[in-house]
């Protein structure tokens, strides 16, 4: 599907679908799965998305070696019905290890892949596919699947169908969802976290899945008591089983782990040469691996509180001269990404009301508060509660429509 040509029109809808994940960082989990899915289906015209955790099997443990799922999450008209003849399809199909779409989807394993399932295999063999069968069962035209490793043991896949009586996916759709399936990143690698699935961690229940997603949003712990119907004591108690299981040890840590799988640390959205007039986000200067390393030094520089040249070169495993060359190779300087970091984080921690201004000031390596007020000012013009006041602005506004929407 490599070089497929585009029209201005498919990358103008590609650069708009790549705006809206980037916001992913700032929202709650339930916000940003649903601003991504809704994002996928209206640039793919889809029906349905499913979202689908793999983990990987020992070979000859399983019919199908390398990845297995272990949890999927359906959007979409009837999730539930849709849900059940899958589940039954899938444990009454005798011939599912010989099917030639899975076997395709498997033969990746491990990297980023779109398969389509009626374009990427030929017509005989499509003709006597099990996955051609479910399709009839779920009135599908067809399906195709963008898997998105996030850890090399642990896959996420999504599941794009279209109705009955519709297109089937075409080089171009395929062109589409390669461009974009480093965008998914952060949404994947958080979904598998959510589920406490990710290695290290412990899977959770529905009811720590429930409190999660409020832990992860701006609300405060007597705001999350309150809906719960229970005492703030009892959601601090359940909350630190929950850390716990997670592997971390606190709610900012917590809030972090989150926020902090940045799509800036995904690859940057490529476009040939020739649709460079076309507004899509791009990183010049930033193409190398070494740009995104230093990204992720700082940060667990900041969590350190030593934010030196030497403390980052340490983490990269390299000399203080070799970082300087390499961000001078880049046209970029330490103390500019040093200040980018900041006023990124900054803007995460000024969504949580429930973070003093001290606190967000010594979590970025100010001395003094009054620092930290000056570098908001610098960045956005504003006062700290002025910017706070606009993020939960937006973050109740995005919740009021997506509620008006579902």
């Amino acid at each position: 599907m490599n070089g497929v040509g585009l029209s201005a029109e498919r990358w103008r809808e590609v650069a708009d679908f790549w705006r809206e994940v980037a916001q992913v960082p700032q929202l709650s989990f339930d916000d940003a799965l649903t601003t991504v899915v809704d994002g996928l289906m209206a640039l793919m015209r889809a029906s349905h998305v499913m979202l689908v955790i793999q983990l990987r099997v020992e070979p000859g443990l399983r019919r199908l070696d390398g990845f297995h799922p272990v949890l999927s999450r359906d959007f979409g008209p009837d999730a539930e019905a849709r849900m059940m003849i899958t589940g039954e399809w899938a444990a009454h199909e005798p011939r599912l290890h010989e099917d030639p779409v899975l076997r395709r989807v498997v033969e990746g394993a491990g990297t980023f892949r779109v398969v389509r399932h009626r374009a990427d295999i030929d017509a005989e063999a499509w003709s006597t596919a099990p996955v051609r069968r479910l399709l009839e069962q779920l009135e599908l035209e067809d399906r195709v699947n963008v898997v998105v490793p996030v850890d090399p043991d642990v896959e996420v896949s999504f599941c794009i169908d279209r109705p009955s009586g519709e297109p089937i996916f075409d080089d171009a759709d395929g062109e589409v969802l390669s461009q974009v399936s480093r965008g998914l990143v952060p949404l994947a690698t958080n979904f598998v976290r959510f589920h406490g699935l990710m290695p290290g961690q412990q899977r959770l229940d529905d009811d720590e899945r429930n409190l999660l997603a409020r832990l992860s949003s701006p609300a405060s712990e007597a705001d999350i008591a309150a809906s719960l119907g229970v005492e703030v004591a009892a959601v601090e108690q359940r909350a630190e089983q929950v850390y716990e299981k997670l592997g971390v040890g606190s709610r900012l840590e917590l809030m972090h782990f989150w926020k902090a799988a940045d799509v800036e640390r995904s690859l940057p959205l490529q476009q040939p040469a020739e649709r460079e007039d076309v507004s899509a986000p791009k990183a010049p200067h930033e193409s190398g691996p070494l740009i995104p390393r230093v990204r992720d030094a700082i940060d667990g520089a900041l969590e350190d509180g030593d934010l030196s040249r030497e403390a980052v070169a340490r983490r990269l495993g390299s000399s203080v001269r070799a970082l300087q060359r390499g961000l001078g190779e880049a046209d970029l300087t330490f103390s500019g990404l040093v200040e980018e970091r900041r006023q990124h984080l900054a803007m995460v921690l000024l969504a949580l009301p429930w973070l003093t201004f001290n606190e967000i000031a010594e979590r970025l390596g100010y001395a003094q508060v009054s620092s930290f007020n000056r570098a908001v000012a610098r960045w956005t013009g504003s006062t700290p509660s002025e910017v706070r006041e606009a993020l939960i602005d937006e973050h109740r506004t995005r919740r009021r429509l997506i509620e008006e929407n579902s």
